[in-house]
Protein backbone atom coordinates (compact mmCIF):
# COMPACT_ATOMS: atom_id res chain seq x y z
CA UNK A 1 0.00 0.00 0.00
CA UNK A 2 1.03 3.15 -0.50
CA UNK A 3 0.96 6.65 1.80
CA UNK A 4 -2.65 8.46 0.94
CA UNK A 5 -2.78 10.31 4.51
CA UNK A 6 -1.29 13.33 5.70
CA UNK A 7 -1.45 16.35 7.55
CA UNK A 8 -2.06 19.38 5.80
CA UNK A 9 -2.77 22.62 7.37
CA UNK A 10 -3.72 20.88 10.69
CA UNK A 11 -6.26 18.97 9.08
CA UNK A 12 -6.21 15.55 8.17
CA UNK A 13 -6.08 15.30 4.54
CA UNK A 14 -7.12 11.83 2.75
CA UNK A 15 -4.95 12.14 -1.06
CA UNK A 16 -7.23 10.68 -4.16
CA UNK A 17 -6.41 7.06 -4.07
CA UNK A 18 -6.41 4.59 -7.04
CA UNK A 19 -6.56 1.31 -5.56
CA UNK A 20 -6.67 -2.29 -8.39
CA UNK A 21 -8.03 -5.33 -7.07
CA UNK A 22 -8.12 -8.88 -9.14
CA UNK A 23 -11.13 -10.30 -6.65
CA UNK A 24 -14.44 -8.95 -7.55
CA UNK A 25 -15.34 -9.72 -3.74
CA UNK A 26 -13.01 -7.56 -2.39
CA UNK A 27 -14.18 -5.41 0.75
CA UNK A 28 -13.13 -2.24 -0.72
CA UNK A 29 -15.31 -3.36 -3.78
CA UNK A 30 -18.54 -4.10 -1.39
CA UNK A 31 -18.39 -1.86 0.98
CA UNK A 32 -18.76 2.00 1.12
CA UNK A 33 -15.49 3.78 1.49
CA UNK A 34 -16.22 7.65 2.00
CA UNK A 35 -13.25 9.56 0.91
CA UNK A 36 -11.12 10.58 -2.99
CA UNK A 37 -10.66 6.31 -2.86
CA UNK A 38 -11.62 4.69 -6.14
CA UNK A 39 -11.58 0.57 -6.43
CA UNK A 40 -10.92 -0.98 -9.70
CA UNK A 41 -11.43 -4.51 -10.60
CA UNK A 42 -9.13 -5.83 -13.16
CA UNK A 43 -10.50 -8.67 -15.39
CA UNK A 44 -9.30 -10.84 -18.11
CA UNK A 45 -10.34 -9.83 -21.49
CA UNK A 46 -11.19 -13.63 -22.16
CA UNK A 47 -13.63 -13.44 -19.37
CA UNK A 48 -15.77 -10.59 -20.43
CA UNK A 49 -19.35 -12.25 -20.31
CA UNK A 50 -18.60 -14.16 -16.98
CA UNK A 51 -17.25 -10.78 -15.81
CA UNK A 52 -20.65 -8.78 -16.51
CA UNK A 53 -23.19 -11.73 -15.39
Amino acid sequence: MFKCFQWFFHIFYIQPTLIETTDPKNKLICEEIFGPVVTVYVYDDKKYDETVD
